[in-house]
């Protein structure tokens, strides 16, 4: 559910990356449009076609091209605009630009997709260890902050994510209070300046001098290119590859500038539908991925059929305006009737069902705070089952909307004390599906469960299950039964759970004319 005036920040952690030391390719395909988004920002290359073609090329690495061919063919593309005059044929310097460019994207790719992961889990990692991948030419202040330790929400860490200069090919490494312990008691006979774990006294000095001391005159500036104030410094962010309008409009002449507005305007990103202007101005990007063709192939088959109807005064059915032109209209119009056989909506103001191509986000309700009325519902043509999607949103339309606060308060006050609810806060606290084993839960998961635990979502799963149940809709309760397993079988609740929540719904909702 979003809330049309509410705050958005950037897109939550990526739902299926695995907390793996070497990311995988799911990752990079779900971060593959910001990556083609960003590329086309080279430096010193004003051929907007070049551009085109050199942005497609760094994006073939995380789609897995073998690194010496991406390579070869931007040397060939960006040569000729960077060729010495006096020595055509020589190649070195676009040899260098291209290296550069696939290291920085590359690596802020990974980057990217590590900060997230840990942004996720970071009440089960809350620290983080760098870790310096030496080169030929190592910075002294790179290499000095190899092994250093500091708490993952310090500002230091979150200005310094890697790669944080040209070429750097650093990474952080998350740790759990427990590797942070271990880390103090070595520490415990150790001078402050050559401690490993980095808070306190000197975590502050590192983050108001920028300057990380290691001992009798062995004093490193670990600023970054920007805080230091340095002209085009390199600068980025990995909860968001995208690049500030401001600071791109600056590098160009007011002409360039225009055309180059132009280009951005007239370019989508592959599988988006958003251009790079509008990515730029804020727009969010969804990849399709191989795991959203398999999760639209893994619908349930049949079809939704519609079911006998009491008269109503007011149905719910008849205040979302289901376009014949959406992809599950039919079973989408199905689902209303089960709707309107278990309850009346009690005056619910009239909107439009909208359709999306969504992967991650299949489905989503807003509501106007300053209306205090609902704005739209979205279901997605992609999801695996849009009409359990579809009641899933009409529960947070129906609960503010019509539900009074008491009887929201005292669903909601239920399900927080239900087994299932405190299975899902124990394994987000553990890292754990289930007592006794090692930690098996990914940054997925934890971010499913940090979503299924909030009041609202849970008491509308609780709404869709109670219309299921009550419905005895067959295939809806099928729904319910596949998508149980997938979240380690807290997705819904137990049927004795379900059974005292039914009550609670139908005094809410179920005495309605």
């Amino acid at each position: 559910m979003k809330y049309l005036l509410e705050p958005t920040p950037h897109e939550e952690a990526i739902d299926f990356i695995a907390s793996k030391p070497v990311v995988s390719r799911e990752v990079f395909q779900e971060l593959l449009p910001e990556l083609k988004a960003r590329a086309f920002t080279i430096s010193g290359v004003t051929a907007f076609d070049v551009l085109q073609r050199v942005r497609d090329e760094v994006a073939t690495v995380p789609a897995g091209a073998r690194w010496d061919d991406a390579k070869k063919k931007i040397v060939e593309e960006i040569h000729p605009f960077l060729a010495d005059p006096e020595d055509p044929d020589n190649t070195d310097a676009a040899e260098r630009r291209a290296e550069t460019l696939l290291r920085t994207h590359g690596f802020q790719a990974y980057g990217a997709a590590r900060y997230r992961n840990q942004a996720a889990q970071k009440d089960i990692f809350p620290y983080c260890q760098y870790v310096h991948n030496y080169d030929a030419q190592p910075r002294p202040s790179h290499v000095a902050l190899h092994g250093l330790i500091f708490p993952f929400d310090s500002e230091f860490v979150q200005t310094h994510q890697c790669p944080w200069d040209w070429n750097c090919k650093c990474g952080w490494t998350p740790l759990s209070e427990d590797d942070a312990r271990e880390f103090r008691e070595k520490d415990a006979d150790r001078e402050p300046d050559h401690r490993e774990v980095i808070e306190g006294a000197q975590l502050k000095h590192v983050e108001t001098t920028g300057h990380l001391v290691r001992g009798v005159n062995q004093i490193f500036d670990v600023r970054t290119p920007a805080e230091k104030g340095e002209p085009g410094a390199f600068t980025w962010d990995p909860r968001d590859l995208r690049i500030p309008l401001d600071k791109l409009k600056e590098r160009y002449e007011p002409h360039v500038w225009a055309a180059f507005e132009k280009w951005a305007r007239n370019n989508q990103i592959p599988e988006t539908g958003t251009s790079i202007f509008g990515w730029l101005s804020g727009e969010k990007l969804v990849a399709e991925t191989l795991a959203s063709t398999a999760r639209a192939a893994s619908r349930l088959p049949g079809v939704m059929t519609p079911v006998p109807v009491p008269p109503r005064v007011d149905p719910v059915g008849g205040k979302l305006r289901i376009p014949e032109s959406h992809p599950d209209a039919a079973a989408l119009s199905a689902t209303m009737t089960v709707v309107d056989s278990v309850h009346d909506d009690g005056g619910l103001n009239s909107i439009p069902l909208l359709a999306s191509r969504g992967t991650r986000v299949v489905g989503e309700f807003i509501w106007n705070e300053i209306t205090g009325k609902a704005t739209s519902i979205t279901i997605s043509s992609k999801g695996p089952h849009p009409e359990l999607t579809l009641l899933h949103e009409i529960g947070h339309w129906v609960e503010l909307g019509i539900m009074s606060p008491g009887d929201s308060a005292r669903i909601t006050a239920a399900l927080e004390k239900t087994v299932t609810a405190k299975k899902i806060r124990s394994m987000i606290r553990t890292g754990k599906s289930r007592p006794g084993i090692r930690s098996d839960l990914f940054a997925g998961d934890i971010a499913d469960l940090r979503d299924m635990i909030k009041p609202g979502e849970m008491l509308a799963r609780a709404y869709a299950q109670w219309i299921a149940r009550k419905s005895g809709h067959s295939r809806l309760l099928a729904q319910i039964a596949a998508e149980n397993p997938k979240y380690h079988g807290v997705r819904f609740f137990s049927e004795q759970e379900a059974a005292q929540i039914d009550k609670l719904f139908s005094e809410a909702l179920g005495g309605k004319p």
